[in-house]
């Protein structure tokens, strides 16, 4: 407990409890890694005076810290090493059928190997994913990037799927962002807001429905909305749908690793925003993204743009 009230940084974030915002942080004190809360509350003897106490605790969480860290690396070990078997049985597979050596109903059997071999692989994709998110391993590469033409590029790489499933996807941007530019990873954003409207396309009752994709400014966040005309999610379900391999009893017959909304989860913490769900069963569902805005400086020399028309170009599925 010393440590905390003579660490710099946790001073700070004392100050900041007493002002009303509650803490959570990390004390490295080798070789004991140390959690640390700070939870503002009113003085039970003056309700009206707010914030005037702080109730501080320490947890210590080697142990936990430890346990995951080996998960880690075992999760990342084990997907890497599955991919070489998984790859040989797919050569050998195809040239079964390649060479005509099967009958008819065994190759039948062989387009249900392949049809497993790659819902393999994506799951061994996506626990790459996340765990190359959870150790830190992957690096964000922010770029000043044109609004309206990564969300045009974005609804564009999704008209297959939303075409299949006739359902229709609509961008709505907010008229302050107007030809604007902001800046973030494009490959990640493109990541984190692809499976959300994936997620939604897949959800959608097929034809008619309709998904649409907002973005506005709000503050200091540019905040992304996937609202779709699915069946909902219940208040039970939405607590764990970021969690890890899980997905509700209504959407288990629909293929999915369990894993897209994890990625999500941390993909939106790894860019320093949060991403929320609101949903009523029956009602459809909502994720909302918030990202720090974040808008380029303009280059010496350089001309501003000129404003375009906030409509964004998006071919009919």
């Amino acid at each position: 407990m010393a440590a905390v009230f003579r660490e710099p940084e946790s001073l700070r974030r004392l100050e900041d409890a007493y002002r009303g915002t509650a803490a959570e942080w990390i004390l490295l004190r080798d070789p004991r890694t140390l959690q640390v809360r700070a939870l503002p509350f009113p003085d039970p003897f003056l309700p009206d005076a707010a914030h005037a106490w702080v109730l501080v605790t320490v947890d210590d969480v080697t142990r936990q810290e430890a346990l995951e860290t080996t998960r880690q690396k075992f999760i990342s070990n084990a997907s890497h090493e599955l991919k070489t078997p998984v790859t040989s049985i797919r050569i050998a597979v195809e040239n079964l059928q390649e060479g005509a050596m099967v009958s008819a109903e065994a190759d039948g059997n062989l387009k249900i190997i392949l049809r497993s071999l790659d819902r393999m692989t994506m799951l061994l994709d996506d626990i790459s994913e996340l765990s190359r998110i959870e150790t830190g391993a992957l690096r964000l590469v922010p770029a000043a990037l044109p609004l309206e033409a990564f969300l045009a590029d974005l609804l564009g790489n999704l008209q297959g799927q939303a075409a299949a499933r006739a359902v229709a996807l609509r961008a709505d941007l907010g008229p302050e962002l107007a030809g604007r530019m902001f800046q973030a990873d494009p490959l990640r954003l493109t990541q984190l807001l692809e499976n959300l409207l994936s997620n939604a396309i897949k959800f959608s009752p097929a034809g008619g429905a309709e998904v649409t994709l907002g973005v506005a400014l709000e503050g200091p966040w540019l905040v992304w909305t996937v609202a779709d005309q699915g069946p909902g999610i219940s208040a039970q379900d939405a607590k764990r749908v970021f969690e890890r391999f899980y997905r509700a009893p209504t959407v288990r017959a629909i293929p999915g690793t369990g894993l897209g909304l994890a990625i999500v989860k941390h993909l939106a913490l790894l860019m320093g925003g949060e991403v929320t769900l609101q949903s009523e069963p029956g009602h459809g569902a909502v994720f909302t993204f918030r990202l720090p805005w974040s808008e380029p400086r303009p280059e010496p020399g350089a001309t501003a743009a000129q404003p375009r028309s906030p409509e964004v170009p998006c071919p009919a599925p």
